[in-house]
């Protein structure tokens, strides 16, 4: 049995991979990096180095049959797909390596240093352009590793959210805040996305809307252009959001374990109901409610 500990998908439909396999006494074997296909199960080693661990990261060897100590434990793709990231292995306090590759041949292209060292788990937020990668909250220059600017404190990040060109980053925090932030010049703007904590964040296709899934039992959908609400969808134990399509979102709920659909287009809301409905008013009701003339079903399905 294994599960992946880190994953990011590719353009063409595979996975990038860390896998968690259970182990002995408490300790997890991770790695080695992979790319998996899930049509066919084909899986291909980017890099042969694995490390032993429980849940909370020690200063462990990492094992390597090329003697390499590379270990990605931690995955981003790039915006437009052309690059994968991957952060090494580093005990606390240690100097993290982050080595890119080309999604096409899957070959590594360079390695950097980051210029923050390493907190003993996995940094990348998983956003990246060409001109920068989020890590831990902080912005890094992809070419040198050198820190642009600080936007969040990392351990409170809970959802982020990049438009398609890159403009603007939306991240959310636990406090229930989320914040606005145009790449170009990295001003901000904060709004208070949800009542509870933050669980998760989500752009429309079309990048008009934002989705912001609550630990308060709410997804709430923003408008990205004067972040005003536009719609609020009862979720209870709400784990993340996704968009299906510009109408339609999926929620998780509890970490994944089901996931509840709902339309956002009210004319197959309106539809859906008439299509619940099972009679019509009777003619006491009719007459206590004062409605007249006392409609059939289906003049009240098409209300």
């Amino acid at each position: 049995q294994q599960s992946s500990f880190q994953s990011a998908q590719l353009p063409d439909g595979r996975f990038v991979v860390v896998p968690r396999q259970p182990g002995n006494e408490g300790l997890d074997s991770l790695g080695p990096l992979s790319v998996w296909k899930p049509t066919t199960g084909e899986m291909i080693v980017l890099d042969d180095c694995t490390v032993e661990t429980r849940l909370v990261f020690e200063d462990l060897p990492v094992l390597c049959d090329d003697g390499d100590p590379f270990f990605g434990y931690s995955v981003a793709v790039s915006q437009d797909g052309q690059e994968l990231v991957t952060e090494s292995y580093a005990p606390e306090g240690g100097a993290v390596e982050l080595k890119f590759w080309d999604t096409g041949t899957l070959n590594a292209t360079r390695t950097v240093t980051s210029a923050i060292p390493a907190v003993g788990v996995p940094g990348l937020d998983g956003v990246m352009t060409s001109d920068f990668l989020l890590y831990r909250g902080m912005v890094l220059d992809p070419d040198t590793g050198e820190l642009i600017t600080t936007l969040v404190d990392g351990n409170a990040l809970r959802g982020k959210a990049l438009s398609d060109d890159g403009s603007v980053l939306f991240l959310a925090t636990w406090d229930g805040i989320a914040r606005r932030v145009v790449t170009e010049t990295w001003t901000s703007e904060d709004w208070p996305a949800n009542d509870g904590g933050n669980r998760g964040l989500a752009l429309s296709p079309d990048g008009n809307r934002l989705a912001a899934a609550g630990s308060d039992a709410f997804v709430r959908i923003w408008s990205t252009v004067d972040l005003k609400l536009l719609d609020v969808i009862p979720a209870p134990m709400a784990s993340d959001v996704m968009w299906i399509d510009t109408a339609t979102i999926a929620i998780a709920i509890t970490d994944g374990a089901r996931w509840m659909v709902e339309s956002l287009d009210i004319e197959e809301i309106r539809r859906e109901a008439g299509e619940r409905l099972t009679r019509s008013f009777t003619d006491v009701e009719c007459d206590t409610y004062r409605v007249d003339p006392c409609p059939d079903l289906e003049t009240i399905r098409n209300w």
